[in-house]
């Protein structure tokens, strides 16, 4: 009895301590000039041991820095805030990994490039040429997921005699009457992903494919080595004729004009939406089509690709990384990417509800680029979503929010006809 005694009072008191990391602020928000302390916990508590930590966010921090911890398995690092952005702790012990990200004036965070002229000059030109080319597709009925439906498997023609199609599908409520229905495109996010259907009740609904591939067979194979796409991100990052993203913008463009020009469509409605890639086309959709009334971008990638020149960071496809072309000629490469830098488009958003996503630990999409697209935004009806823990993958808690945003904005846009 005295030694089971003995073990339950050990089981209860000794610390069970696991990797972890804590900014000194609750709140994770930091102001220029300020001291910020990463409270960090080695897993199991293990005692004077040396280990590496990681910043990333601020080029001019070191990005490597060594600790070691106390007898209780803790130590604490302590950098200055100067400039803002986030600034990301990672740590590897024992086998796992923690990481913890602080903002630091976010509000402040813009893009590190300015548009230039030949941008708007670009792409009026390309909404001139979408405009004046007549809607051409054909339409394949397929079998509905959800009872109460029609949907349609659709190939919409671009124009240019080589230019590739845009693949999509079309969800129409079966009972939906010319002119009462809202509208709503999504861009699927990054990869070969076969466009599937979405279903909501009272909206005609174009899935979008975000690369021109006809599915056929399994998917995900053109993504592979090999491939058509493998490696689609980094094409032609210093030649617009190769790039890939280019004829993507210009696809999300004629996908919203298709979905304007069907007849169930209310004429008010109008709601583009993604997450990843797909919040990227979200955003350059509603900067190019003013009649867009709500944009919901999740995570959105492809903004501030000069942030990495400017100490801070890029958004995916994190263009700095390629050791080639970038490497040989960073001026050239990003004069070039300025023609699908996220963040311009955005600036061109005066009048939409928009809704954004940004996770403190996105590893894959940085905060700051997020906050740098959701800072161009002129539109005063803005809001920005944040996870101070969150990474890629939007909360259960926002996604639900944003749906009850959407749902009030129809409301509202189909009270008054």
């Amino acid at each position: 009895m005295k030694k089971f005694v003995f073990l339950l009072f050990n089981a209860v008191v000794l610390p069970l301590f696991a990797l972890e990391i804590t900014p000194d602020k609750s709140d994770h928000s930091y102001k220029n000039g300020d001291k910020i302390t990463f409270n960090i916990q080695l897993d199991k508590g293990r005692s004077n041991t040396p280990f590496i930590v990681q910043l990333q966010g601020n080029r001019y921090i070191a990005p490597v820095q060594k600790l070691v911890s106390d007898e209780n398995g803790r130590a604490k690092l302590t950098v200055t805030a100067d400039r803002p952005g986030f600034i990301r702790v990672k740590v590897s012990d024992n086998g796992k990994i923690a990481a913890a990200a602080v903002a630091v004036d976010k509000e402040m965070i813009l893009p590190a490039r300015e548009r230039p002229e030949r941008f708007d000059r670009l792409w009026n030109r390309v909404k001139k040429n979408i405009e004046l080319a007549p809607i051409q597709y054909e339409s394949k009925e397929i079998p509905s997921d959800v009872k109460g439906f029609k949907t349609y498997e659709l190939t919409i023609l671009m124009p240019g005699e080589e230019a590739p199609p845009l693949y999509a599908v079309l969800t129409v409520p079966a009972r939906a009457v010319p002119g009462r229905s809202a509208a709503m495109v999504y861009f699927h996010d990054a990869g070969i992903d076969k466009a599937a259907p979405l279903y909501r009740s009272g909206t005609i609904v174009l899935s979008v494919n975000p690369l021109p591939v006809k599915h056929d067979g399994e998917q995900g194979e053109t993504l592979k080595e090999g491939g058509a796409f493998y490696g689609y991100p980094h094409w032609g990052i210093d030649d617009l004729e190769k790039n890939c993203f280019l004829p993507m913008f210009k696809r999300a463009y004629r996908a919203v004009q298709f979905i304007r020009d069907q007849r169930e469509w209310d004429g008010r409605t109008l709601i583009v939406t993604g997450s990843g890639q797909g919040g990227a086309q979200a955003i350059v959709a509603a900067g190019l089509e003013p009649k867009v009334s709500m944009c919901i971008a999740l995570s959105p990638t492809l903004g501030n690709h000069g942030g990495f020149e400017n100490g801070g960071e890029s958004g995916w496809p994190r263009f700095h990384q390629d050791e080639n072309s970038y490497a040989a000629n960073p001026d050239k490469v990003l004069n070039m990417l300025d023609f699908i830098e996220v963040c311009f488009f955005a600036q061109t958003i005066r009048q939409a509800e928009v809704c954004i996503y940004a996770g403190y630990n996105d590893q894959l999409t940085p905060a700051s680029a997020v906050f740098a697209i959701y800072n161009s935004i002129p539109s005063p009806a803005k809001t920005v979503f944040t996870a101070v823990r969150g990474d890629h993958k939007i909360p259960a808690e926002i996604e639900k929010e944003i749906l009850k945003r959407m749902a009030i904005h129809i409301r509202k846009q189909q009270t008054f006809r």
